[in-house]
Order: structure tokens, then sequence, then C-alpha cells
């Protein structure tokens, strides 16, 4: 049995760890001067901001495509989807210019659905080689698989 592959970009990753990162800095430097204060209301909704930034650098850390003898499962900002091969079709990578299009690299489904793999993207910090590595990788399991 084949042993399963992991891709993802990890510039791409610090990135987001690093931006989530200063929000938890901000967050709990922002609680210190609100233990003083009488006011719970306020106290409550800025320790609200921690979680969410320990939960964003988890999503983002784990932001990856995994190729194993099954199938495919792409773990997305918000979403994970777990692809069989008999599913899958193609791998393709779109570039779109508008900012509400996002482009990068998505699995075509057997059904016409199309699922986006957020790891890998068409944004300035994406390794345009991991890319075509990740795409060649993927076809060509697609192509193989009967």
């Amino acid at each position: 049995m084949d042993q399963p592959v992991r891709y993802f970009q990890p510039r791409l990753r610090a990135f987001g760890v690093v931006a989530f990162g200063i929000v938890l800095v901000g967050a709990i430097a922002g609680l210190v001067p609100l233990l003083g204060q009488p006011d719970p209301v306020q106290m409550v909704l800025s320790s609200m901001t921690a979680p969410v930034a320990v939960w964003g650098i988890w999503r983002v850390w784990r932001q990856s495509i995994t190729v194993t003898a099954d199938g495919v499962v792409v773990r997305n900002q918000l979403r994970d989807h777990h692809l069989r091969w008999s599913e899958i079709t193609g791998a393709e990578y779109r570039m779109f210019p508008r900012f509400y299009q996002p482009g990068g690299v998505f699995l075509l489904l057997e059904d016409g659905r199309e699922v986006r793999c957020h790891a890998f993207g068409d944004g300035p910090l994406d390794d345009m080689r991991a890319t075509q590595h990740v795409l060649q990788a993927l076809n060509a399991r697609v192509v193989t698989t009967p």
C-alpha cells in the first residue's frame, strides 16, 4: 500500500501563521489593561479574539492536499473534503484576474462539481513550481487509477 503524500506550501503556511499570531499577541496584549476593569462585557468580548486566533493558526497550519491510495483529502480553511479516486476526473490550475474569483488548483469531480484547494492558490506567496508538482502528481494518479 502506498504511503500518504502531503502537499503544502511552507511560505504560504508561515505567512498565515504569522498573521494569526499577530492577532493572538494583540488579543493577549489588549486583555492586560482590561484585567482591572469592572466591565465584564468588554472583558468577554476582548477575550473571544484569542480563541479565534488560535483556531485560525490551527486551520492555516493544516491547509494541505493529502494523496492516499484511496483518494485525496483536501484540507481548506473552513472545510475538509475527502474524495475517492473514482470521484475525481482531473486537476487543473486556473488564474482569475478579479479579487472575487479566487484562482488556484481545482479538483474536477465526476458530477461536475469542483473543489478548490486553498493550499495552492494564485496569490503572490504561492510557489508555482510546487503547484505544478502537485498538479502533475494528481493528474498522473487520476489517469492511472481505474
